[in-house]
């Protein structure tokens, strides 16, 4: 079944709307995520009734910005440089600690944002729209209305246009 062209006006006010609604909704709802089926040293529970967390100490050599955990249970994150992305997912037994990183598609030339709408799609793919501080490295704000969508099993990004104006 192939992807449905959704018009990039109506993906901008779906992201507005997220980005309003969704503090709100997670203020009301909170919700514990459970990552699949972990190894027991891994599910341990301290007496403060919260899961242990650990540190994820092989992160790629640039650091990640932001991290999103999509739909099949891995986790795309956005590399230091910006237009960089990566894919970790977790070992054969479910755990994220003994996760392993790979380097996926770059985002399109002239678009590196450090700070942007996005949301995960049903389908899987990421979407991101917008964003400050575009070029890498470059920490003077500098505002884009650029996006792009991640489609993670063609490993591409592709060219997401804006509403007029």
């Amino acid at each position: 079944m192939g992807h449905r062209r959704v018009p990039a006006s109506a993906l901008a006010i779906a992201a507005q709307a997220l980005l309003v609604a969704l503090p709100l909704w997670a203020a009301a709802n909170p919700v514990r995520i459970s990552p699949g089926p972990l190894s027991r040293q891994h599910t341990a529970q301290p007496a403060t009734g919260h899961a242990r967390r650990q540190l994820i100490v092989n992160q790629p050599s640039d650091g990640v910005q932001f991290a999103f955990l999509m739909t099949d249970g891995s986790v795309l994150a956005q590399g230091g440089a910006g237009n960089d992305w990566y894919k970790y997912v977790p070992d054969i037994n479910g755990n994220y600690a003994d996760g392993t990183w790979t380097q996926v598609a770059t985002m399109p030339q002239g678009y590196a944002p450090s700070a942007f709408s996005s949301a995960v799609l049903a389908d899987g793919r990421l979407a991101v729209s917008g964003g400050e501080y575009n070029t890498p490295g470059n920490y003077q704000l500098q505002l884009t209305n650029l996006g792009a969508i991640y489609d993670p099993v063609k490993n591409t990004w592709t060219k997401l246009g804006h509403p007029k104006g």
